[in-house]
């Protein structure tokens, strides 16, 4: 299987969707990709991070180590908000949101949490969107484009 280098789409998509997190936007999709992955089961967790260029996957030792966890069934779409809220703290961009309205403040970590997950699978081959879609929960698969299970889920008799 070719590499995909779907950590720096990522990336480069967070900053173009969410403008204020700027240089930032790498290690918060690190953060974020690391926490998906944790939210994964093991077998495909690690079936993503192999998608990565070897220097990409090298780079992140931290997406290796949540990949081999059990797949934490718990995490929703509230979870990668607060994610996106402790990784953006230690930035930054953190400091710069500081003074703002809180009102403004969550918004943005909501920007952020949603331009995500939304970019996460785009350059996901279909049969691996397919598997992350079956074993995520709706409000994820939502916020990731993820439809046809859904779909699927909803034809009546």
């Amino acid at each position: 299987m070719r590499s995909i280098d779907w950590l720096d789409h990522t990336a480069v998509s967070l900053k173009s969707k969410v403008r204020d997190l700027g240089d930032s936007a790498p290690y918060v999709a690190e953060r974020l990709a690391a926490l998906l992955l944790d939210r994964l089961p093991r077998s495909l967790a690690n079936r993503l991070v192999a998608l990565l260029p070897d220097e990409v996957a090298r780079a992140h030792r931290l997406l290796y180590r949540t990949a081999h966890s059990e797949g934490d069934r718990s995490i929703s779409y509230i979870t990668f908000v607060e994610a996106a809220q402790a990784a953006i703290g230690v930035c930054a961009t953190g400091e710069r949101m500081r003074g703002h309205e809180e009102s403004d403040v969550d918004r943005f970590y909501r920007d952020v949490a949603d331009a995500f997950l939304w970019a996460i699978t785009q350059e996901l081959p279909s049969d691996l969107k397919h598997q992350v879609e079956q074993e995520i929960s709706a409000d994820l698969r939502a916020r990731m484009n993820l439809y046809s299970a859904s779909a699927e889920e909803s034809k009546v008799a």
